[in-house]
């Protein structure tokens, strides 16, 4: 694959002081040989990729290797198997990381999530899973007991949640300062407005009876 050839070149020119890479192409543009490459980059903090529609379970293995991540961003990893992730989680070291984004990876489950708190859960600060739809509020339940330090969390789209374990986020998530809810369907209005009654300077996004029958209306 010619854009994994080019990975290899970025990384053979600059693999001992490289500490940041984006991904932002198109959906073909990387495969697990291109990630087998980054792993070379011991220094690397930041990891950024917008479309993993092309690895599997075997770019997971690769990243076990990097122990210096602050930043990952595997979004639609829909080829992650939820024993692939579990696995990531429980044998990769993540004490740095802070900002992790798992956005449509359709296999992280209620387990998944469980092993990637034990990981990291109370140093993460960010922590995206929108349209991780297998999550349900057992998932929901293992992110308000262990992110204290969380800042910014994105569940956007999971239909699943209801959300009742929202409620302690005032008492047990007192750094949160964003929550996206559009499109969590069964989390009532009234749930909501009373977190954000009890923590003001939360901002909660969900979505507006007008939009839910506008994407009714599309769909």
């Amino acid at each position: 694959m010619l854009f994994s050839r080019g990975v290899k070149g970025l990384v053979d020119s600059h693999y001992l002081f490289l500490e940041e890479v984006e991904l932002d192409g198109g959906e073909k543009e990387i495969s697990d040989v291109g990630l087998e490459q980054l792993s070379r980059c011991k220094q690397l903090k930041h990891l950024g990729i917008s479309f993993c529609e092309c690895l599997t379970d075997q770019s997971l293995e690769y990243l076990k290797e990097l122990k210096n991540l602050v930043y990952l961003r595997l979004s639609k990893g829909r080829d992650f198997s939820s024993d692939g992730l579990s696995s990531f989680f429980k044998e990769a070291s993540l004490s740095k990381l802070r900002v992790l984004n798992l956005s449509e990876c359709i296999e992280v489950n209620d387990q998944v999530v469980s092993d990637m708190l034990q990981a990291c859960g109370s140093h993460l600060k960010e922590l995206s899973l929108s349209w991780c739809d297998s999550i349900t509020d057992t998932g929901l339940i293992s992110i308000v007991d262990h992110c204290c330090n969380m800042e910014n969390l994105d569940l956007s789209g999971i239909g699943s949640i209801y959300g009742e374990c929202l409620l302690r986020v005032p008492e047990e998530m007192t750094k949160l300062k964003f929550l996206d809810l559009r499109l969590c369907r069964q989390i009532l209005d009234n749930l909501i407005d009373d977190i954000v009654q009890r923590k003001k300077d939360l901002k909660i996004e969900q979505t507006c009876k007008n939009e839910y029958l506008f994407l009714m209306l599309c769909t």
